[in-house]
């Protein structure tokens, strides 16, 4: 294994890594907003009917209110590494030479050509 392949999995293990805290992140969230009566309809109405561990429960998971922005972000990384990962593929077998060149596109009018000449 030469060092640019080490260096691109480690890289991508990173990204990879990122991916699955936005992934439980996002997991905590939901959790936390099914599960839990809320900061506006239990704690400002009766925090004296909370106990200190309830308290700073409530104080740590509201820390995880962010999840649109987190689901948002494990979109975008996902995104650009499934991208990633399948453009090596192609620049390592040589399919983007074949691709450009016009191979692409007799498939393209075999596939696409036939339903619009006919609609």
């Amino acid at each position: 294994m030469n060092d640019k392949a080490a260096t691109n999995g480690v890289g991508l293990l990173f990204l990879d890594g990122l991916r699955g805290l936005a992934a439980f992140y996002v997991m905590v969230g939901h959790a936390r907003w099914l599960l839990w009566e809320g900061y506006s309809e239990g704690f400002q109405k009766h925090p004296e009917s909370y106990s200190t561990i309830n308290k700073l429960l409530m104080y740590f998971l509201s820390l995880f209110k962010y999840g649109h922005e987190a689901v948002l972000f494990f979109f975008v990384l996902s995104g650009f590494v499934i991208h990633l990962r399948y453009a090596r593929r192609m620049a390592e077998q040589g399919m983007i030479g074949r691709h450009l060149s016009g191979g692409g596109h007799g498939v393209y009018i075999r596939l696409c050509w036939p339903p619009w000449f006919w609609s």
